[in-house]
């Protein structure tokens, strides 16, 4: 009496299947990055329309006290936060890493 031991190999995935999760995984990331990319945008330019607004009203308008140093410190801060904002979203938009592929 013989008896056989044997491990009955896993499911192959279906190679097709597979390219096409893929394939949608990069049109949802895509979408996703198009989308971040136009509220950044949008933000920077509000925040630049903020100050630029600010500075009309300060130079036009002599009720509205604004010391020079705090304006240029508006000025300084919101510069600042536009590029720390645009450097980040540009390390997402275009990562370091490669995304593994699947054989």
């Amino acid at each position: 009496m013989s008896t056989e031991w044997s491990i009955p190999e896993p499911d192959k995935p279906d190679k097709s299947r597979l390219t096409a999760l893929e394939i949608e995984d990069y049109e949802q990331d895509i979408q996703l990055r198009k989308g971040l990319v136009a509220k950044v945008w949008l933000l920077c330019v509000v925040s630049s329309g903020f100050i630029g607004c600010l500075a009309l009203i300060k130079g036009f308008c002599p009720i509205f006290a604004l010391s020079d140093t705090v304006f240029v410190a508006m000025i300084t801060g919101v510069v600042t936060e536009s590029l720390g904002i645009l450097a980040i979203v540009a390390r997402y938009l275009f990562p370091q890493y490669k995304k593994p592929t699947r054989s």
